[in-house]
């Protein structure tokens, strides 16, 4: 039996068409080419607080909590979010300091008109309210490199304790004072 004879020039051939060769896209220097980066979205998508049509800070929270320690700010999130529920719409927030509050983490805020004690308390958090007006005493203590503040007034009196930073709760009694 004879082999099977070459295929014509023009003949279809049974194998697949081998493809054109590609064009290199490297660089002269032989490196590969560099990894495409994704495309880019259309529109970045804006934080929760600008689409809600909000300011970032709208009392004023960040400069006051300036001189608490980062760690101490992380305790007291949920209460400075607590605390930030009572604040009307333009009351600034003049100095915060964090602590404990009814057993809790807790913040005292103080504004333009009042001072806001809250705390973290999962699903209900204590907040409680005195006007700068019905304050009439501001006691601290300091031992061990912790704090204490005691509010009295007319509306009730109000402890924060376990303060870390000391001196930051020195400057928080002041300011009280100065506005009482």
């Amino acid at each position: 039996s004879a082999p099977p004879a070459p295929p014509a020039p023009n003949a279809p051939s049974s194998a697949p068409p081998s493809a054109p060769p590609m064009p290199s896209s490297a660089p002269p220097s032989g490196h590969p080419p560099a990894p495409s980066a994704a495309p880019a979205a259309s529109e970045p998508i804006p934080p929760s607080n600008i689409a809600s049509g909000t300011d970032e800070d709208p009392h004023n929270f960040g400069p006051a909590a300036a001189s608490i320690s980062g760690n101490t700010q992380k305790r007291a999130k949920a209460a400075v979010v607590a605390a930030a529920t009572a604040l009307e719409a333009d009351e600034p927030v003049e100095a915060l300091i964090c602590g404990e509050y009814l057993a809790d983490d807790g913040v005292a805020v103080l504004t333009d008109r009042r001072v806001i004690v809250a705390n973290s308390r999962t699903f209900a958090p204590e907040i409680h309210s005195m006007a700068l007006t019905s304050i009439s005493e501001v006691k601290g203590w300091a031992d061990s490199g912790r704090a204490t503040l005691r509010f009295s007034g007319t509306d009730g009196v109000v402890v924060l304790g376990d303060i870390k930073e000391v001196e930051s709760a020195q400057a928080f009694a002041a300011a009280v004072r100065g506005k009482i």
